[in-house]
């Protein structure tokens, strides 16, 4: 049910445990645990405070298995996948439950008023009613089918789903998700065979999951709670703030703190009064056992208010600032002044964390004021005594107040023991925790008992109710006050009305099972059930604590250890700031001790670690490899004679490393609260960023590629990590070819000079000599060669601030100003009073662009590196619209000298009635711009314009329709790249640079995109690229132009086959035009070359010689065509050329390639089905490759498609003329096409023609 806050506790109180990972460093997972309505809640009503927001249910259970397809992609776990819903919870989580759910019909039905009262239009579809994410819903129980059917697809028919346990407990299986999951791991760990190593990965939105399936020793944990110091630090931060120091102030408004001296008040009665009065005269703040009842010294029963204060109370800040100001008349009635000057000294933080001293006689006596305020009004007890409040906790628990927790502190012993009762049937929660509000998600029989008001438990469901702060400041935290349900009722209510029940609605009543898919055999079954309680144990049967065999002294690569380094720690306030503010909590400080292996002469130490493996950023340590040393005014380098030898810094240098060592200690320490004293040099550390494969012997050997040095990170020595013994899983161990490529896998040959590069392959065997048999589908691909070489031609026409305000005639700083943000103010009168005046604040401003965050609107707006601005034709275009729409408004912007960016309506227009209209025509004409909502982009970053967007879409709709062929293979398992031997942390070719224009390809499988989907870079960004693909997706969205298939994708997912074509292994040609260098955030970053002559991680995939590619001789076929065994392969061949038929290959590819078409395209005919049925005859059943005959448009195959397609026999010179006579028609063809190619000076002018030019091109 979650822990308010919990995460924030946590991770403040360990901050270095507390990490945000990128998806390239996600460590490996046996299993993966969702708690589904986390999920279910996100995808239904991503963000209430939008009344107008409307989704059909069919998008919502479409986005819950993307939502899950996706965790799924990312974690990737070998064993097990546990999908836990909500099912009805416990009594005490139903009173939870219920309070959420009337805040939340209440919450809803006031936003639908606010907006009804301002006039504006709903849509009028039915608003989405989250209340039906409720155990046995139809809306639940249509998830429900509609989830169990998607994971049996998955796991039938997806690879990536094969030899994993998934396990679905519905909303039918009674409990919450996170104790579900909690009873699965506690049953797996009892099992025999369980690995003591499972590596577990949990997802969900309350924090408090990660702590639920494992058990602790709750005396090593006692001190992070607290109890009793809990009480009285709430009590300093929370009780209105006045209650703590009004003693200190001498004023007192609601008569809190009156101090009269008379007798002492006793609300026990007694024999229990006297043993908790000892008559000490001051109160102990390490007393546990302090209670409401004990005595105060100097205070009377009758001074006490009548409630507690509410509002209009002064902050802590503001009390403090009192004190801390010149001396007061109050203060002499103060009777601890050395106190005082103590607190006068505080700032906030210290003030609010320091109970010892805050702790004070008289803020004890308040606080003890306090709590018989909060027991009276809160809970009604006039004289709470602690044998009532105990009897109180051993039941039911009648009360929306918890009590404090210093009262119970000694309830240790009390018999915390229940009996176990049934569950509640799905309908009878329903009944227990829905507002009359959401009746609809009962069956009918059920609704009259909620809105009748003659219903026996029409009391239940009040539509007006209270609720209270109770000293939070969110609403989502307040004490909802409606009746609790009395249970007896509720059942003897829900008998009269079951037998009215449908058979349906019956089934939805029941308690269901637990659903478990697991792939086996091809057309086997996979679903299976188990009992709804297959998992639960009785208490005597956990296993607690560690289990043998369990590997302490190992690291596993993203899990955190706190071993390898020597270390103290102490509880102490520093301020961290894990979140975007400083905590006012204290935190687990790590103070690194001295280290003696480090102990040594420096030269001694680089010469031993430089170029050794070292693990860097404990304590959740990485994997790095050491580069360089810099300490004692040298810096230390391995040379390439494998010396180490140490050079001087300069002047300049040595200011660098100074202030490195100063900002890497307080980022230590004020962010991850490890405070490394005694740290003088530093250490440059190349992360681990992924593996290679070397083909030996018949198996996969990974090589472990590092960053290059120019991207080294600098690390304190005292935390550089050595010598551990490191788990690498499945990514850093040898893997034989066979598992490596398994039948039916999916791969791409990394041949540059091979046609079939680029295109996906399906793993038919892998034959007794070691080569992969490969079926590879090709087809034609989109010509970008025309786009490229007239880029500059084609694309938009940017110009700087003052030729752009020249074109449509004004001064190029207001159009400076009018593309950013400009401020006009609307006053008007509310009232006849002359302060009955309310203003309205409107942008005015186009928001083409923000400097200060270094963001830009693209096609409109771009940064320079040199930190200027430009501006296209299509921000003319606007501009010079917006000016003639507003040449008033414009005259006066220009005639203003005001150097604020803000002015008055009223200056403007002085007439209020034109005001009024001319104001209104603004917010219109602005509301309608096309730019108005448009996602701003980094500023600098490289992208494809839209007029270059299309041309690329004309380019692809220009592609024939028809297949080369499909081409059998056998190739050496060292030309072979699949992604999931890489866990998306390498790239296909680690020295490919990538640049606009670029063909690439999808190599990633399980996810939105197709597999295999060629596409063209149209953006780049840091890690990432935008691609617009050729085909169209579910998930795709339009880049810029009409084609719903664009994404931004990781570029470890790609391989780029433009750099391997083109670029590899040449020398580096000048980017495309129009993606020269850029400024990012005012600095200037890394050229392409730059990048590409300083990185060092090398592919093993290099560009295959042609001798490589040796035919295959043609086998002898025996009568029963079967190979001749006399005759053998030839061990020097790598690729086998064979042609399967399209009736052979169709069901294979669809399988394989998975490509969906998008929405808008004009059928929904599967597009490799499409394809295949456009090819005019059936494959030949001959070993000769089917050639397609060349359109128009389409290139020829290369000279290698000829040679696959020879025999023996043929002669090679014939060979070399069919490539000749090739080579010489494409020239031809290309010449023919320049010559038809309009003058690109026709398409280009100044002025009006060119914003006739581009716009004609935008509609086009």
């Amino acid at each position: 049910m979650g822990v308010p806050k919990f995460y924030r506790w946590i991770s403040e109180r360990y901050p270095c445990l507390s990490e945000v990972i990128s998806d390239t460093e996600i460590p490996e997972f046996d299993n993966l645990y969702l708690d589904m309505n986390g999920i279910i809640h996100n995808c239904s009503h991503p963000n209430d405070d939008d009344v107008k927001f409307r989704i059909s249910q069919e998008q919502i259970f479409a986005d819950i298995f993307a939502y899950i397809d996706k965790l799924f992609n990312i974690i990737r776990p070998k064993k097990v996948f546990f999908l836990a819903v909500d099912g009805v919870a416990p009594r005490a989580k139903m009173n939870q439950q219920r309070a959420r759910r009337f805040m939340s019909a209440r919450t809803a039905e006031e936003q639908l008023q606010a907006h009804l009262r301002k006039g504006e239009e709903l849509p009028k579809e039915k608003r989405f009613d989250s209340n039906c994410i409720t155990p046995g819903t139809l809306f639940m129980a249509e998830l429900h089918n509609e989830l169990s059917k998607w994971l049996e697809t998955k796991v039938e028919k997806d690879q990536a789903w094969h030899g994993i346990r998934v396990y679905l407990s519905g909303h039918d299986c009674p409990g919450e998700g996170e104790h579900k999951i909690m009873d699965f791991i506690r049953h797996e760990r009892t099992l025999e065979g369980y690995d003591s190593n499972t590596r577990h990965c949990m997802y969900g939105l309350d924090a408090d999951l990660a702590s639920l399936p494992f058990t602790y020793d709750i005396e090593h944990i006692i001190d992070d709670w607290a109890f009793a110091a809990n009480d009285r630090r709430h009590f300093l931060q929370t009780l209105e703030d006045e209650s703590f120091l009004r003693s200190k102030t001498g004023r007192d408004p609601h008569g809190l703190f009156k101090k009269e001296h008379t007798e002492e008040e006793s609300p026990l009665s007694g024999a229990e009064s006297s043993e908790e009065a000892d008559g000490s005269d001051e109160i102990s703040p390490d007393d546990e056992a302090a209670f409401v009842s004990s005595d105060e010294e100097d205070s009377s029963s009758d001074d006490i208010p009548d409630e507690l204060p509410d509002g209009g109370v002064e902050s802590a800040a503001e009390l403090l600032s009192r004190l801390n100001a010149d001396s007061d008349p109050g203060e002499d009635e103060l009777t601890e002044a050395v106190m005082a000057a103590e607190l006068r000294g505080m700032d906030d933080k210290e003030f609010e964390n320091d109970v010892e001293t805050c702790w004070t006689k008289t803020v004890s006596n308040s606080f003890r004021r306090h709590k018989r305020l909060y027991y009276r009004e809160k809970m009604k007890y006039e004289n709470i005594t602690k044998s009532e409040l105990r009897k109180q906790a051993e039941g039911f628990y009648p009360h929306h107040y918890s009590p404090y927790i210093s009262d119970v502190v000694d309830f240790s012993n009390m018999d915390m023991s229940f009996d176990l009762g049934e569950p509640f049937k799905p309908f009878e929660q329903l009944l227990a925790v829905l507002p009359s509000a959401s009746a609809e998600c009962l069956p009918s029989p059920f609704r009259d008992l909620m809105c009748n008001k003659e219903s026996p438990i029409a009391d239940f469901y009040p539509t007006d109710f209270r609720t209270d702060l109770n000293g939070k400041k969110n609403d989502w935290e307040a004490v909802v006050l409606i009746p609790f349900i009395d249970e007896a009722r509720l059942l003897s209510a829900v008998q009269s009305k079951m037998p009215l029940l449908t058979p349906e609605e019956n089934a939805r009543n029941s308690i269901g099972e637990i659903l478990l898919f697991n792939f086996k055999t091809k057309g086997a079954q996979v679903r299976t059930t188990l009992e709804v309680n297959a998992f639960h144990l009785d208490p005597q049967q956990v296993i607690w604590g560690l289990l043998p065999n369990v590997k302490l002294d190992v690291f596993f690569p993203g899990f955190p250890t706190m071993k390898h380094l020597p270390h103290s720690g102490e509880l102490k306030q520093v301020n961290v700031k894990v979140f975007q503010q400083e905590s006012k909590r204290p935190s687990m400080v790590l103070t690194i001790n001295k280290r003696k292996e480090l102990e040594k002469d420096i030269l001694d130490l680089a010469r031993e670690f430089i170029g050794k493996e070292v693990c860097i950023d404990w304590p959740i340590l990485k994997m790095g490899m050491v580069d360089s040393f810099w300490a004692e005014g040298n810096k230390y380098t391995r040379q390439d004679s494998g010396e180490v030898t140490a050079m001087a810094l300069d002047a300049e240098e040595q200011e660098v490393m100074k202030s490195m060592l100063y900002s890497q200690k307080e980022r230590m320490l004020s962010r991850y609260a490890i405070d490394v004293k005694e740290a003088n040099t530093i250490v440059f550390v190349r992360r681990f960023v992924g593996v290679t494969y070397v083909v030996e012997g018949g198996v996969l050997r990974p090589q472990k590629q590092w960053a290059g040095p120019q991207v080294a990170v600098p690390v304190l020595l005292p935390l550089l990590v050595t010598n551990v013994n490191v788990e690498g899983g499945v990514s850093l161990r040898d893997i034989p070819v066979s598992e490596a490529y398994p039948k039916h896998s999916k791969v791409f040959a990394m041949l540059p000079s091979w046609e079939g590069f680029g295109y996906p392959a399906l793993v038919d065997m892998v034959d007794p000599e070691g080569r992969v048999r490969l079926t590879v589908s090709i087809w034609p691909s989109v010509d970008l060669s025309p786009v490229r070489n007239d880029y500059d031609s084609l694309s938009l026409q940017w110009m700087n601030s003052f030729d752009a305000g020249r074109k449509i005639g004004v001064d190029g700083r207001l159009l400076s100003r009018i593309t950013g943000t400009v401020f006009l103010i609307i006053e008007r009168n509310t009232g006849e009073e002359e302060t009955s005046r309310t203003q309205e604040k409107i942008n005015i401003g186009l928001s083409l662009k923000l400097s200060k965050r270094n963001q830009e609107v693209a096609d409109y707006t771009r940064r320079l590196e040199n930190g200027y601005w430009q501006y296209s034709m299509l921000c003319v275009q606007l501009l010079n619209s917006y000016k003639n729409k507003f040449r008033d408004l414009f005259v006066f912007l220009e005639n203003s000298h005001s150097v604020d960016d803000a002015y008055l309506a009223s200056d403007v227009w002085t007439n209020e009635e034109k005001r009024n209209q001319r104001v209104a025509d603004l917010k219109e004409w602005l509301s309608n711009t096309p730019t108005n909502g448009v996602e701003k982009q980094e500023g600098g970053k490289k992208y494809a314009d839209r007029l270059i967007i299309g041309q690329i879409e004309n380019a692809i709709k220009q592609v024939p329709k028809k297949r080369w062929g499909f081409r059998k293979c056998a190739v050496n398992p060292s030309v072979l790249y699949r992604a999931e031997l890489y866990n998306g942390r390498c790239c296909a070719d680690p020295d490919a640079d990538f640049q606009l224009l670029d063909r690439v390809v999808y190599t990633v499988q399980g996810s939105t995109i197709p597999f295999g989907s060629q596409g063209t870079v149209v953006g780049i960004l840091s890690g990432k690229v935008d691609v617009l693909f050729d085909l169209e997706f579910n998930s795709g969205y339009k880049i810029r132009g009409a084609m719903n298939s664009g994404a931004c994708v990781p570029k470890t997912s790609l391989i780029n086959i433009t750099y391997g074509k083109e670029r590899k292994g040449r020398k580096p040609a000048d980017p495309p035009a129009g993606s020269e260098k850029r400024l990012f955030a005012g600095k200037e970053n890394v050229s392409l070359k730059q990048k590409k002559n300083a990185s060092e991680a090398r592919s093993t995939f290099s560009e295959a010689p042609y001798s490589l590619l040796i035919r295959k001789p043609k086998k002898e076929q025996s009568a029963k065509g079967t190979p001749s065994p006399s005759v053998q392969p030839s061990d020097a061949a790598a690729i086998l050329p064979t042609v399967a038929s399209k009736e052979q290959m169709e069901d294979e590819l669809n399988r394989m390639l998975g490509l969906r078409t998008g929405k808008s395209t004009a059928t929904e005919q599967n597009q490799v089905s499409l394809i295949l049925s456009s090819l005019t005859s059936p494959a030949p059943t001959s070993d000769k490759t089917e050639e397609a005959p060349l359109s128009e448009k389409q290139s020829p195959p290369s000279a290698l498609t000829k040679l696959f397609a020879t025999t023996p026999t043929q002669n090679q010179n014939e060979n070399q003329k069919i490539v000749q006579k090739l080579l010489s028609a494409a020239k031809e063809e290309e010449t023919a096409k320049k010559n038809l190619r309009p003058n690109n000076n026709s398409q280009r002018g100044g002025g009006c023609a060119s914003m006739q030019a581009a716009t004609t091109q935008k509609r086009r």
